[in-house]
């Protein structure tokens, strides 16, 4: 019996050795499927997938949003997600360009020359929607509440959690602070808040 006992355990730690083998073959094929930073971002901070609407409530096509978005977003009103686009895209258009630049000393850069008129053919339209942009920071400022917060969260994706953190409010400052924000543009815009 002893003998048969010694036997075993040959076999028994050549299938331990093989298991292990195969769990670190395993490991280094889920490393290498991993090779993108969005699969990284995946299991860092999940995502879901999110059908996306004009302002007439029209299917226009779906996108991956993170989880923790997908339910800020989920909580707006349709007005309060027509004011987060507009005040995502208003702003994300007036800071164009003001990102660094590689120099270039073959010519001009390509496309049309900065500030001269009749370059922008929807200059009339984005006028506008800078203009509504001022005058909704300017009724921020007025009602007391943080434009600079709203935009951590609708434009550089900060989470509200991150941005109590970073301005040192109480949990839930900022997406009150948000959602005041949005009903203040509606307001200004002409639409319920």
């Amino acid at each position: 019996m002893t003998g048969q006992a010694q036997d075993e355990s040959p076999v028994q730690a050549s299938r331990a050795r093989l298991r292990r083998a195969a769990a670190q073959r395993r490991q280094r094929v889920r490393a290498a499927e991993r090779t993108e930073p969005a699969d990284w971002q995946e299991a860092h901070a999940p995502t879901e997938r999110v059908i996306l609407r004009d302002d007439g409530g029209r299917r226009v096509g779906s996108a991956r949003r993170r989880k923790v978005d997908a339910r800020l977003w989920e909580s707006f009103t349709p007005d309060q997600e027509r004011a987060a686009r507009r005040i995502q895209e208003t702003a994300a258009r007036i800071t164009a360009g003001t990102e660094a630049r590689i120099g270039r000393y073959d010519g001009m850069p390509a496309g049309g020359t900065p500030g001269v008129p009749g370059d922008d053919p929807d200059a009339e339209q984005l006028r506008a929607l800078k203009d509504r942009y001022t005058a909704w920071v300017r009724a921020c400022r007025d009602e007391g509440v943080s434009h600079a917060a709203v935009l951590d969260v609708l434009l550089f994706g900060q989470s509200c959690r991150a941005t109590d953190r970073a301005r040192r409010k109480r949990k839930g400052w900022a997406k009150a602070n948000l959602m005041a924000g949005l009903d203040l543009y509606c307001r200004l815009a002409g639409r319920g808040g």
